[in-house]
């Protein structure tokens, strides 16, 4: 009984912190700022060749999802096939990449990790191949060291962090296929 009544007030307690925390003016300035951020880093034009694309990709401080696929289409040298961010999400989707609706959100580790699995020759575990779900998917992708473990599924990844992952799964797809292959000079 003891441990259930100290429980509860424990919780009480927090969401009493979290409610006057959420009416403090700095709290709600600070939310607007993030809206206001997230809305100039939407109207931004994004540059229509592939450099440029990278180049306004590697200076975000938050990934979205069609930086992502971009990335994921220049890995696979589609990106120049298509004209448009819909053709190319299209093309990707067509291949087995999942495509979430939404591709102004940012783009959350679990989603990344994902988007490697369906995208690179990694290692898959038994609980993704059965789920799909991104949880299982950024497990494996930090079993295979490509991400620390420290993260959630959840938190977002900025973009220079994106094409460092990115790159990181790369590396170890070619390791992978090129394992065993006699060098020939």
């Amino acid at each position: 009984m003891k441990y259930f009544l100290a429980a509860f007030l424990t919780g009480f307690l927090f969401s009493l912190v979290a409610q006057n925390s959420e009416s403090t003016p700095s709290a709600k300035t600070d939310t607007a700022t993030k809206k206001d951020a997230a809305a100039k880093t939407q109207n931004v034009a994004m540059p229509s060749d592939e450099m440029g694309v990278y180049r306004s990709i590697l200076s975000r401080s938050v990934a979205t999802r069609q930086d992502l696929y971009n990335l994921v289409s220049m890995q696979r040298g589609e990106f120049d096939k298509s004209t448009n961010d819909a053709a190319r999400n299209k093309a990707l989707q067509e291949k087995g990449v999942t495509i979430k609706e939404d591709t102004n959100e940012p783009a959350t580790r679990g989603e990344v990790a994902k988007a490697l699995l369906q995208t690179f020759d990694l290692e898959e575990g038994v609980l993704y191949r059965l789920t799909g779900w991104e949880f299982y998917a950024l497990r494996d992708i930090q079993n295979e060291n490509l991400m620390q473990n420290k993260f959630s599924f959840h938190q977002v990844l900025s973009g220079e962090q994106l094409i460092g992952v990115l790159n990181a799964a790369a590396e170890a797809d070619e390791k992978k296929r090129s394992y065993g292959k006699a060098q020939v000079e």
